[in-house]
């Protein structure tokens, strides 16, 4: 219970037992003919009348970042059934409303692409949205050991085994699969998973559909039904596992038992202000993190500062090709920017006559194809590359100027 609460709570009579003391004092000094003056007793009243709203004002800072702790309760097979039937609901609508986070993505693409290629600093997007709410959570949950009990020495034995022969790329004659599962609940939302095998996932406010889940008393009760479906199928599949691989384990450890499986949820809404993004070498988030973030600001109203314009303007002028495929690894991108000597030639020597970066889709999207095919012999590849080159040589220039680069 908060400061606030708690004086609420009981003010009156902390009120009343502090007069009632003040005037106990006063009583017993003038009693023994010791004067002094009755403004002490106004001078007592006005401090406590000024105590509730500093109490309140600090117990409302507190506040400002809201915490929710959820741990996954033991659920009959009767009741998982019933949590199955509310969550297939709220996942339909979660499915349907994603198109329009995606649509915000395609919308801020080239956003997502000078971020992540560090033309604009994740310091300037900060600066973007300081004033925007994010939902995080923390999840914990403890491994399948033989230390909790929860797999056999045997089984564990085989995993181990599993696991070297997978290192040296030999041959597995059956996997056996029982990790944890939890982060599917996560992925279907839209949450982004900060770093890889990391425990911690956020997504904007904004980005968070049906909006009803915004609430965090109602995130936190779908989660905690999700999880609760999770820890059960993770539960029976252990116990699969073991009536295959260790059946005596079974039968004397395992038939009877209830699902000691746990899942505990921490859940908390921040603001951006409130958060910050630094690193040494280079940004080893999850690159989705940037085009997350970005979704929830428009082109027209993003601030970039005065070098990362220049450096914009700098990427333009080197490369008719670069600023089209910084989203491809910088392997891909080199064996792209290869043939850029050809996209440039005329088209009576073999080229395509391109000029600027927003030419290409004015030349056709085959005509990209024939020439990506000098380096590359992958159907999927080809056209995968034609299609992000057509496709951003269309929008960007339009882009470019909503963030104010001149063209």
């Amino acid at each position: 219970m908060g400061y606030f609460q708690i004086f609420k709570k009981y003010w009156k009579i902390l009120l009343m037992g502090s007069i009632a003391v003040f005037n106990g004092i006063i009583g017993f000094l003038s009693f023994f003919e010791i004067t002094i003056s009755y403004s002490i007793l106004i001078f007592a009243n006005f401090c406590l009348g000024i105590i509730y709203p500093i109490v309140e004002v600090i117990d409302r800072i507190n506040q400002t970042n809201e915490i929710i702790t959820a741990q996954i309760p033991i659920k009959t097979q009767e009741e998982i059934n019933i949590i199955k039937e509310d969550v297939g609901i709220v996942k339909t609508e979660i499915l349907e409303d994603k198109k329009k986070v995606e649509e915000k993505k395609k919308e801020n693409r080239i956003l997502v692409d000078l971020i992540n290629y560090n033309v604009i600093s994740t310091k300037t997007l900060d600066n973007n949205i300081l004033d925007k709410k994010f939902i995080s959570v923390i999840c914990y949950q403890a491994g399948f050991s033989v230390r909790t009990g929860i797999i056999s020495s045997k089984v564990a034995d085989k995993i181990r085994k599993i696991i070297q022969l997978k290192r040296e790329k030999k041959h597995i004659k059956e996997d056996i699969d029982i990790n944890r599962e939890y982060s599917k609940i996560f992925y279907e939302m839209g949450f982004i998973r900060l770093a890889e095998h990391n425990q911690f996932f956020i997504i904007p406010q904004d980005n968070i559909y049906p909006e009803e889940l915004r609430d965090l008393d109602n995130i936190s009760d779908y989660l905690i039904k999700q999880g609760t479906i999770i820890v059960s199928e993770e539960w029976e599949k252990i116990k699969s596992v073991h009536k295959k691989h260790d059946i005596d384990f079974y039968n004397n450890k395992m038939r009877d038992k209830s699902n000691p499986v746990n899942l505990n949820f921490l859940i908390m809404r921040i603001n951006r202000r409130d958060m910050r993004h630094r690193f040494i070498l280079r940004n080893d988030f999850n690159k989705e993190f940037s085009s997350e973030l970005s979704t929830i600001v428009k082109l027209s109203k993003f601030k970039t500062l005065p070098s990362e314009k220049i450096e914009i303007k700098n990427l333009i002028s080197q490369s008719s090709l670069k600023i089209l495929i910084l989203s491809l690894t910088e392997k891909e991108r080199e064996k792209i920017l290869s043939l850029e000597e050809i996209f440039t030639k005329p088209q009576n020597e073999g080229g395509l006559g391109i000029k600027h970066f927003y030419d290409y889709h004015t030349k056709g999207i085959e005509n990209i194809k024939n020439i990506l095919r000098k380096k590359f012999k992958s159907k999927n590849k080809i056209n995968k590359y034609a299609d992000l080159i057509y496709n951003n040589s269309k929008d960007y220039k339009d882009d470019l100027i909503k963030l104010g680069i001149e063209i």
